[in-house]
């Protein structure tokens, strides 16, 4: 096109000394000719929405279905997207700048895999779901560990259930044949070890509880390749820590069988970066390890918190939720740059996080867990729970059916207009609300799509 172009060029050019003015005009005009856009103003426009309509489109705005919209907008339209909102500068243009649009980004199931079954738990359209294990050749495996990453379920080591055989051996499940697929086995054998995910493509395992030369072993795995990493040792034995990522790069790894005082944390993009011999021209530079933490204050009713779920409320803080060995506890937070405990709630609370190692946040309210299930507990007691982190006021929703063709009473209306005025949070309003207070937890309602295996449990 640019050839095309100067070529134009030069031949005006040449004919310059005998062509009239209108010809070099009408010459120059063709060639910076655009052919007018029919969607310029298409962001200009002024609609008037009513409330409903308002909400239907933002939820389908912060959906994955507007990702594939996206994708195929012009970069005019793409760039004036930027200024509509900004979702859709810091998540949905991101997602579109690969040549793959990521549709399981955003994690929105819990699970639980028990032997032979599994229980889905999906925040998208509130179902649940168990599914028989069609695999005759695994064993019943005890103490493993299960994390979902890119829509898929993993299990990790264990043991073969009453026995003393320990695991390397690691599983991804098939939801098209419910069947258990062997993928490549850890280096060593571990079980009720710690777990997490990161960047939705590795998965990393630390620790164990009886196998004595893995306490300290730490592991990162590769979902796209298959393959396993060695990484450095903890500095201290552990088995069922709390691990969260911050930064996006930096693991802390807190309890477990360790003092909650001595945190440990490592560089994981440096790891990558030092394992990849990208640039090996680079001067040598010390190895990466693990960096023990001393906090200036101690926190719990033990001197380990065994049981517990790491979660980031903000930049500089997680929030450590769970127990040991069943007791009760008041959730606690860890100040990063302090390097301090701080309780997150006064009232104690008995949550049990081993082997939950999925967290679901739909919005910066509250998070959705799923705690540990003792064995032999039936499958229809399995619970999902949301947890405040904040306090909250939501507005209730009127019930469907012929209770809507009544509308209520002055009297009634008045009782509601005083309760929201000398509530907590008053409010001049006469509609309904019910207020969640920071630490609050409510049971989450599912409705079931298949049960397998046993009576299918009562819709809730």
């Amino acid at each position: 096109m640019n050839l095309l172009k100067s070529l134009t060029s030069s031949t005006v050019m040449e004919q310059i000394p005998t062509a009239t003015p209108s010809l070099i005009t009408s010459a120059v005009a063709t060639l910076h000719y655009e052919e007018p856009d029919p969607h310029e103003h298409l962001f200009e426009r002024k609609r008037h929405l009513s409330p409903a309509l308002k909400a239907l489109f933002r939820r389908f705005s912060e959906s994955y279905c507007f990702s594939l919209v996206l994708s195929f907008l012009g970069q005019r339209q793409g760039v004036k997207m930027q200024l509509v909102s900004r979702f859709f500068y810091q998540v949905q243009i991101p997602r579109g700048l690969g040549p793959v649009i990521e549709i399981k980004l955003r994690k929105a199931r819990l699970h639980l895999f028990n032997q032979d079954y599994l229980i889905i738990f999906n925040m998208q359209n509130w179902t649940k779901e168990k599914r028989m294990l069609r695999n005759e050749s695994v064993p019943h495996i005890w103490n493993c560990q299960s994390i979902e990453v890119r829509g898929q379920v993993y299990i990790t080591g264990g043991s073969i259930a009453n026995t003393k055989t320990y695991l390397k051996s690691v599983y991804k499940i098939d939801e098209g044949t419910w069947q258990m697929v062997p993928l490549q086995d850890m280096a060593y054998a571990r079980d009720a070890h710690g777990i997490i995910s990161w960047r939705n493509q590795y998965i990393i395992v630390v620790g164990s509880w009886h196998v004595e030369q893995s306490t300290k072993t730490c592991e990162m795995y590769d979902t796209l390749s298959n393959k396993w990493y060695t990484l450095p040792e903890l500095n201290y034995s552990t088995c069922a820590p709390g691990m969260i990522v911050v930064k996006d790069r930096f693991l802390y790894k807190l309890g477990g069988t360790t003092n909650i005082r001595k945190l440990e944390f490592i560089d994981l993009q440096a790891f990558l970066l030092q394992n990849s011999g990208r640039n090996t021209t680079a001067p040598p530079v010390e190895p990466v390890q693990w960096i023990t933490i001393n906090t200036s204050n101690s926190m719990g009713k033990k001197s380990s918190i065994n049981r517990c779920l790491l979660h980031q409320t903000c930049e500089d803080k997680f929030l450590v939720l769970g127990c040991h060995f069943g007791r009760t506890e008041c959730p606690f937070t860890y100040h990063i740059d302090k390097n301090e405990f701080k309780k997150f709630q006064d009232h104690e609370v008995q949550i049990d996080m081993y082997r939950s190692n999925d967290v679901v946040q739909l919005d910066e309210h509250s998070i959705f867990i799923r705690p540990f299930v003792k064995v032999g507990e039936p499958p229809e007691n399995v619970k999902v729970l949301q947890y405040f982190l904040k306090d909250v006021t939501v507005e209730n929703e009127e019930a469907d059916g012929p209770g809507l063709l009544r509308r209520p009473s002055g009297l009634r209306k008045m009782g509601q207009f005083l309760k929201n005025v000398f509530s907590k949070k008053p409010k001049l309003s006469i509609k309904n609300f019910t207020r969640f207070e920071k630490g609050h937890i409510e049971e989450v309602e599912f409705a079931t799509t298949a049960w397998e295996g046993g009576d299918i449990p009562p819709q809730q």
